[in-house]
């Protein structure tokens, strides 16, 4: 059987799988698939979160890939390396106006995130506050709505500059980008939860993501190995700097912490 972009068609995803941010991760690969290269890794990072039910259980494994995905939403390396627009009532008219031209050139992802980005300035456009905010500091009201509007244009401004300068299909190919890193998030989570935590005793444990037979893992194991060894090998200093790295990001992990996710997620959105 020959691997490539395909290898994600393959795979099916369970009914009872409730995690609506990957659903539509799957619908918007559907058209814009990440590339050979890519697909095999977040095949093998699927199985890895079937097994992680195992050690986290079924609804703390839900909750940690909905807050993880929202994380990554709002801070991650696409974002970081743009230099943002001002954001303006004009441009904000600009981006609806394109959205809405070319509303069928964008993927259902896609389009949720640049109507999201949009609507969360509707409230600053009244009494023009978005263009006056930094004036407005008479009042605690004031403050904390200015506040609210710095932390808004913190974390969606990057994504509304990506959404005005590039054409509808590279939009769209910018957030297979960012699902393909999102995964790979995942996977060195996932890694460092398999190296220090037990795997439970899980009844009720069933996968996920099915059609990943043992051939087919086989094979992209043994492809992965290749790439790695192909990059050359690692120093001891690069070793010692990785390990020190998952002992300092073990620290911050608290399984307990996963529960109140979906709240953790509400605030997340209404604090932006």
């Amino acid at each position: 059987m020959a691997l490539g972009q395909d290898v994600i068609k393959q795979i099916e995803i369970d009914a009872k799988f409730e995690v609506s941010e990957i659903r539509s991760i799957f619908k918007h690969w559907e058209a814009f698939p990440p590339n050979e290269k890519q697909s095999k890794e977040i095949v093998l990072i699927l199985e890895q979160i079937n097994s992680l039910q195992q050690i986290l259980g079924v609804e703390k494994t839900k909750n940690l890939l909905q807050v993880e995905f929202y994380k990554y939403f709002l801070d991650n390396p696409i974002l970081n390396a743009q230099t943002s627009l001002q954001v303006t009532p004009a441009l904000l008219s600009n981006l609806k106006i394109k959205l809405k031209r070319n509303s069928i050139l964008y993927t259902t992802f896609a389009k949720g995130i640049f109507e999201k980005s949009i609507t969360e300035f509707a409230p600053y456009l009244k009494d023009n506050y978005l263009n006056n905010y930094l004036s407005y500091k008479s009042t605690q009201g004031d403050i904390v709505r200015g506040n609210k509007l710095k932390r808004s244009l913190k974390y969606l401004a990057p994504w509304l500059t990506i959404a005005y300068q590039k054409t509808p299909e590279e939009f769209n190919q910018q957030l297979t980008l960012f699902t393909y890193q999102y995964f790979k998030r995942l996977e060195q989570i996932i890694n460092i939860y398999k190296i220090h935590l037990p795997k439970k005793d899980n009844k009720n444990f069933s996968p996920w993501f099915m059609g990943i037979t043992p051939t087919l893992k086989t094979k992209m194991l043994k492809e992965k190995k290749q790439i790695k060894k192909d990059d050359g090998i690692r120093t001891i200093e690069e070793r010692k700097k990785e390990s020190q790295k998952a002992k300092d990001f073990i620290k911050d992990i608290d399984v307990e912490d996963l529960d109140p996710a979906r709240e953790k997620i509400d605030e997340m959105i209404k604090s932006m």
